[in-house]
């Protein structure tokens, strides 16, 4: 009998969580947020898994719009990403370019590792750089037109 209760509240309160996911927030802020998390998301390489990580962000939290997060996803396409991760590897050496490298056995790991770490690192600065610039400029632009709205 317990267990049986214990279950029915555990099933309520997964159902009551979908429901609040599938509600489209509409609020710029959440507009904004949305569209910033998606964009992050495909700035930051995840060899064809963006997609699903954004699934798996709209199942945790029920706070940003789904819509702009898919949108934010879908904006960056490979045309829009190749410079981008041209200048990520750039910035990641000029920030590096001090710095050894770890050695391997294989002379072709030491590259490997050298080349991947100076990417990853100018894109982790580049993709957040990026993020938080759309979440203001789209921020404001829903916010502008909302005033603009209300004052007709």
């Amino acid at each position: 009998m317990v267990v049986k209760n214990i279950f029915k509240k555990c099933k309520a309160k997964i159902k009551n969580h979908f429901k609040k996911i599938i509600v489209l927030k509409m609020t710029p802020q959440s507009i904004a947020i949305g569209f910033s998390i998606g964009s992050l998301i495909a700035l930051i390489p995840t060899f064809g898994l963006a997609y699903f990580v954004g699934l798996g962000i709209m199942f945790v939290t029920s706070k940003i719009n789904k819509i702009s997060l898919f949108l934010g996803i879908a904006f960056w396409n490979p045309l829009l990403l190749a410079p981008i991760y041209r200048y990520s590897y750039k910035l990641g050496s000029f920030i590096m370019r001090d710095l050894p490298g770890h050695t391997f056995e294989f002379p072709f790991s030491s590259d490997i590792a050298k080349v991947s770490l100076r990417f990853i690192i100018g894109n982790f600065i580049i993709a957040l750089s990026i993020s938080v610039l759309v979440y203001f400029a789209i921020l404001i632009f829903f916010k502008y037109l909302n005033f603009n709205k209300n004052k007709k």
